[in-house]
């Protein structure tokens, strides 16, 4: 598979995870038991997160670096409001009944309602997300092959930097004494 195909496939792998997270907040709010695990409350554990720091960041060129500054801001944006629904459901005893038939039972009516107008503030910022990542999609589409080439070789090469600097000796100051 060609450079600028992988990275693309890993765009749209991104895309998908990103929905699969918004649609498990979705079932949250719904009154669905979902494990805690299931939904990532730090961005950079999340699936999307993941990759973003780990692969998209290597995209920023060109027009691709403001699309994946409005991107970073928006996904923080989106954890930022799931960080008022987690102690809803999260940090609460809930009891041992209402998990075993999926429900919240110590959820106020209350809660729930301020809950679900938290989710519909994820799914708005959450479109404007899947918008970047699309904007994004097509920058890559019109970038050449070649240009994905270099991505790959600066990537390889910070891969064997970081290997050959990694040698547990103390690096510090100036002089980088070990």
């Amino acid at each position: 598979m060609k450079a600028k195909e992988l990275y693309i496939k890993q765009v749209q792998k991104a895309r998908a995870e990103h929905v699969k997270w918004v649609n498990n907040i979705k079932l949250l709010v719904s009154g669905v038991n979902i494990e805690e695990k299931m939904i990532a409350l730090n961005p950079v554990e999340s699936s999307f997160g993941k990759w973003y720091y780990e692969k998209g960041i290597l995209l920023s060129f060109g027009h691709a670096q403001m699309v994946l500054f409005d991107m970073e801001k928006l996904f923080l944006s989106i954890h930022d409001v799931y960080i008022k629904i987690y102690p809803i459901y999260y940090e609460k005893n809930k009891s041992l009944i209402g998990s075993l038939f999926g429900r919240h039972n110590n959820v106020s009516a209350h809660e729930a309602i301020l809950a679900r107008q938290y989710y519909e503030d994820i799914v708005s910022i959450s479109d404007n997300l899947k918008n970047k990542i699309n904007l994004l999609e097509k920058i890559l589409h019109a970038t050449s092959e070649d240009r994905f080439e270099e991505l790959v070789s600066l990537e390889n090469e910070d891969a064997s930097k970081n290997a050959l600097e990694d040698d547990g000796a103390y690096h510090y100051g100036a002089r980088c004494r070990s």
